[in-house]
């Protein structure tokens, strides 16, 4: 969005506020607007680019190695990689459930109907060792909520994390050699679920390009 669009939106309600006949819709209109003009096409773009990572992700793997996977999802838009999260479960035959927006979740990157559950999914987009308070408030929220979770993520888990992750059996942690899996279609179990497979992304989704587009990281 332009600054100049920016100052006409900011004048036009300004002066809006002092004709409260008009404010009200005139205020839908410009929330239709921009979610039309801006929200919209974003969000269809983190839809586009999950699909070529995991695309892209299958075809590095069996050449390039787990440390070169890594970094690429570490450099990741963290909204790609939530998408592509739900896109590999959708790939194993799950009916997933989007949030209609990317904040203000309450801590809930997406939801997937797994043999009849509900499993709530976070997702973290981490470099480094996951932060054990990040594990802790996800726990409290899928026991608040009497629902298991899945905590994805890039990072190392540390022993706190896997602490918790061992006393909390609520959720489960997806990371390592378990999220390559993941990834891949390769068989996984969370919980007591044996995750369907699916075939390898090249054969699901057509191959174009380089796997280390820029237009897919931050």
């Amino acid at each position: 969005m332009t600054q100049e669009l920016r100052d006409a939106l900011i004048n036009t309600w300004s002066w809006s506020l002092n004709h409260p006949d008009i404010s009200v819709p005139l205020g839908l209109i410009i929330c239709g607007f921009v979610f039309i003009k801006y929200i919209l096409p974003l969000h269809n773009w983190r839809r586009r680019r999950s699909k070529k990572a995991l695309r892209d992700i299958n075809a590095m793997l069996p050449d390039l190695g787990p440390a070169h996977v890594f970094e690429y999802m570490r450099r990741l838009d963290p909204f790609v990689f939530e998408e592509m999260i739900l896109d590999a479960l959708k790939a194993r035959g799950y009916k997933v459930i989007r949030n209609r927006r990317y904040w203000g979740d309450g801590g809930i990157d997406g939801r997937v109907m797994i043999a009849d559950q509900k499993l709530f999914i976070q997702a973290k987009r981490y470099r480094r060792v996951i932060e054990a308070a990040h594990v802790r408030a996800f726990a409290d929220i899928c026991k608040k909520s009497k629902s298991r979770g899945l905590f994805i993520h890039t990072g190392r888990t540390g022993p706190r994390s896997r602490s918790i992750n061992r006393s909390e059996p609520s959720i489960e942690i997806i990371s390592g050699e378990k999220i390559l899996s993941f990834f891949s279609g390769e068989p996984v179990k969370v919980f007591d679920l044996e995750l369907k497979t699916f075939p390898k992304a090249e054969k699901i989704l057509p191959k174009k390009s380089l796997w280390l587009s820029k237009t897919c990281l931050l």
